[in-house]
């Protein structure tokens, strides 16, 4: 499964209890962008004033960030950010770091999906 199907798969992460349970009671919306494919997913039940995250990558990034041991420096979202020129995230961080414990779990899911 490519990086894009895996971000993507809402019903591979809400049958995670814990990522159900956090997303209940902070839901978020992501938009993913692997290389040039976009989507959304949206984690919980996200409303008008629930938070919206873009995260942009190529198809290496996600790799790697996905990787079942990924290397320092590549092994989440924010440590891939500082350290790959390719890898964007959203400005300002606010809505990333507020819902940071989410989306590392949404990460974990990813990888254990693949």
């Amino acid at each position: 499964m490519s990086p894009f199907q895996t971000l993507l798969n809402r019903e591979t992460f809400m049958a995670d209890t814990e990522l159900a349970l956090l997303a209940r009671f902070a839901p978020v919306r992501i938009d993913v962008q692997v290389g040039p494919d976009r989507g959304e997913i949206a984690l919980g039940d996200p409303d008008e004033l629930s938070d919206r995250v873009t995260i942009k990558g190529t198809a290496d990034d996600w790799e790697d960030l996905l990787c079942p041991t990924p290397q320092p420096g590549r092994h989440d979202l924010i440590s891939l950010g500082r350290n790959s020129p390719t890898f964007e995230l959203p400005a300002p961080l606010h809505p990333l770091v507020r819902n940071l414990r989410v989306l590392n779990r949404w990460i974990e899911v990813a990888r254990s999906a693949r």
